[in-house]
């Protein structure tokens, strides 16, 4: 009896842990035609990496105002919900006391209160679910999406920011985040761009809605040098008083002079977003002041200053010996949001949570990805930094090197980009 040994084929055994490439740029070959847009942006000099212009926008989200609660609304629909019930159950009672009732008019009644006590049901289970979370708010149909301040006009939806190259208006970075207000989102934002552009330090302009103490400390920290212009706000700017401003503070004196030429002493220490905060006063001063009615209408008035407010006063002094660069952050980093809007073709993301709104933002941006339609589907980057950016000048440049290629056939079939 003859017997026969065989084996299996031998191959790559289906439990390997990666079988394609880690990132698209692996599928692209040395001699691909895209390798030479690299090569020829990489020629260029597109980025000042000097100063970068920060902003952001608001986009809508997936998700209807009716299915976003906060706790505020939510109690304010459940006190309304159990109004009506109430209403419902008195007239339902009139009813069963008054024979000449229709039944059908009995019934509705019923359905109705059949109706609230299920939404009422569903209310209670919303507000559990948002206690448990310890968000403020919560969105049934996207849960990353945010309601966002009435003024945008957006309902609910995503906080978009970027960071723009003020040379040439190119973006360095962009990011898209929940959170309702901009302030503490101007660290993250510049600190991504500055390492995008590969540089150790860098200015920053933003407009007054990044104003905010605590992250203009991180960011000097960081090696960003802010440029913000000073928040205008106040029962002394709302009834027309001296501005804090008009208060010049003696650092080596330790106090203020007000704009009668008296001198405001610390007196008062008291906090302010965890931050320590010192009131000034000179209550004597202020009695006998011909300029009072035009300081306060109080006994007398207190100013108060951060303990690291001189962070805020190097600010104002580097502003006021540059003021053109709001002119440069108002020419560079505002058309962007418009172009996106535009290639959009709408106001609002079609896709739901924050990486995969990311990634559709990405696909849009005029600057971001290489290219732009290889990362619709997430949030996952293929190029980091140079990379990035790289292709970001791509994108720019695009229109130019489609005419070239038209005339020379330098990268014939090449996909069409969005432009």
């Amino acid at each position: 009896m003859v017997c026969f040994y065989t084996k299996h084929i031998q191959g790559t055994s289906r439990t390997q842990t990666l079988l394609l490439p880690e990132c698209v740029d692996d599928y692209v070959g040395p001699d691909n035609v895209v390798r030479f847009s690299e090569a020829f942006v990489d020629s260029l000099d597109l980025f000042g990496r000097e100063l970068i212009a920060v902003d952001g926008t608001r986009l809508k989200a997936v998700n209807s105002g009716q299915r976003n609660f906060t706790k505020g609304n939510l109690a304010k629909t459940m006190a309304e919900s159990d109004e009506r019930l109430d209403r419902y159950l008195k007239q339902l009672d009139d009813a069963d006391k008054d024979d000449t009732t229709p039944t059908r008019r009995v019934n509705n009644l019923e359905e109705k209160i059949a109706a609230i006590k299920d939404r009422r049901a569903r209310l209670e289970e919303h507000r559990a679910e948002l206690d448990a979370s310890g968000e403020d708010q919560i969105s049934l149909t996207d849960p990353d999406a945010r309601a966002m301040h009435s003024s945008s006009r957006i309902g609910v939806g995503y906080n978009i920011q970027i960071a723009v190259d003020t040379k040439h208006k190119l973006i360095a970075e962009q990011q898209v985040h929940n959170k309702v207000s901009d302030l503490g989102l101007l660290t993250e934002t510049a600190n991504a761009a500055r390492e995008n552009l590969g540089v150790d330090q860098i200015d920053v302009v933003a407009d007054r809605g990044y104003y905010k103490i605590e992250d203009i400390e991180d960011c000097e920290a960081s090696g960003v040098t802010p440029y913000i212009p000073k928040l205008l706000r106040g029962s002394a700017v709302k009834n027309g008083f001296f501005t804090k401003d008009q208060f010049h503070y003696d650092a080596d004196a330790d106090v203020l002079i007000c704009p009668g030429g008296q001198k405001l002493e610390p007196k008062y220490k008291s906090k302010i977003r965890d931050n320590d905060a010192i009131g000034f006063v000179n209550t004597k001063a202020c009695r006998a002041c011909d300029l009072r009615a035009r300081c306060t209408n109080a006994a007398f008035r207190k100013v108060t200053r951060y303990a690291k407010e001189a962070i805020l006063d190097r600010m104002a002094a580097r502003l006021a010996a540059n003021p053109e660069v709001m002119d440069q952050r108002r020419e560079s980093v505002e058309h962007p949001f418009g172009s996106i809007k535009q290639w959009m073709g709408q106001r609002k993301l079609l896709t739901r949570r924050i990486e995969k709104c990311e990634g559709r933002v990405q696909s849009d941006s005029p600057g971001l990805q290489y290219p732009p339609r290889l990362n619709s589907g997430g949030g996952h980057r293929p190029h980091a930094g140079h990379q990035r950016l790289m292709g970001a000048c791509f994108c720019q440049l695009w229109p130019k090197m489609a005419s070239w290629s038209r005339k020379k056939a330098i990268v014939p079939g090449f996909w069409p980009l969005k432009r």
